[in-house]
């Protein structure tokens, strides 16, 4: 599945495949491509990543679930322009 989330600042593509196990891989790109910090909240928890400079960024072994993006600002200049952006909650 390809799920697509569009805000003013920030847009994050996601891919989502169901691993052999039962559990999930997320591979995601973010538009404008930076490094950002990434946290995956979901029932369990939540998993913590970065996007690379090109703005990729992936999660795996992921249990199947309600979960939701959180993409902050990485550094003092962009916090000023840009702002944290959560996903609206969905199924892995």
């Amino acid at each position: 599945r390809l799920i697509t989330f569009d805000s003013d600042s920030l847009t994050i593509m996601i891919k989502i495949d169901q691993n052999r196990n039962g559990t999930v891989r997320l591979d995601g790109w973010l538009t404008p491509p930076a490094s950002h910090p990434i946290e995956l909240r979901t029932m369990d928890g939540s998993m913590v990543t970065a996007s690379d400079d090109g703005g990729r960024f992936a999660l795996d072994g992921i249990r199947p679930g309600m979960a939701q993006l959180v993409v902050r600002p990485n550094d003092p200049q962009s916090a000023e322009r840009g702002r944290t952006v959560t996903t609206p909650s969905i199924v892995l």
